[in-house]
């Protein structure tokens, strides 16, 4: 159903990439290789940058490895963050050995360190991701060359997706209105006894403290199970 969706709505995927982050262990990645690789087959060809960036990105979240076919579609895509995240994912290959750049590197030179493709031209030669490439496109830069003798660089690959967190500000307001009715019920005669049990029990074991977020599938099952039965 999250793949499905993904596929109709591509504006969700930085949204389904957290989903899938905050629950990897219940994630099938045959399913999921499959889900990426056609988000870009989908995309490639209109330059796509959302959707071709998600995509890998979710891929190296989960460390799989693309194929020589769609490191070609990525490449040939024209654009600039899904290619700089392939060529970061690419550099973790270990099955391709040879590999034919020329469609990215045809976009590498020192005048394209003035246009839109400088990210791109500056962060593949200062990474060495194409050994290639000469050191002479940003050292004949006068702006580039000055960061690149300072040691900076824009695309940090150590950055991870963060899991999704019980929001404790939704969970408190409902803590509070149950003590409320406690406090209430408490306080006058209340006719249906086996509500005000269940009411009561309810309040004192929303323990916000002890709350952790399930994502364990036999956890979860478990719980599920538990529901059903009540």
């Amino acid at each position: 159903m999250l793949f499905r969706l993904g596929l109709i709505e591509t504006s969700s995927l930085n949204k389904i990439a957290k989903l899938l982050i905050t629950y990897e262990k219940l994630v099938s990645k045959k399913r999921l290789k499959e889900f990426c690789f056609e988000i870009i087959k989908r995309n490639y060809e209109n330059q796509h940058d959302f959707e071709l960036t998600w995509s890998l990105w979710i891929l190296n979240e989960f460390k799989i490895q693309p194929t020589k076919d769609i490191y070609e579609m990525v490449f040939k895509s024209k654009s600039v963050t899904g290619i700089i995240v392939g060529l970061d994912l690419f550099q973790q290959n270990n099955r391709i050995k040879n590999f034919d750049f020329t469609s990215v590197t045809e976009m590498i030179n020192t005048d394209n360190l003035n246009n839109k493709e400088w990210l791109l031209a500056y962060e593949t030669v200062y990474k060495n991701w194409i050994p290639t490439l000469s050191k002479s496109i940003i050292q004949d830069h006068f702006f580039f060359n000055i960061l690149e003798s300072r040691n900076i660089y824009f695309y940090n690959n150590s950055r991870k997706l963060e899991p999704l967190k019980v929001e404790r500000s939704y969970l408190k307001k409902i803590e509070t209105k149950l003590k409320q009715i406690t406090t209430y019920i408490s306080k006058n005669k209340f006719s249906n006894t086996e509500l005000k049990s269940e009411l009561i029990e309810l309040s004192e074991n929303l323990n916000l403290t002890d709350l952790t977020q399930i994502t364990d599938r036999k956890e979860i099952q478990k719980s599920y199970q538990t529901l059903i039965r009540k």
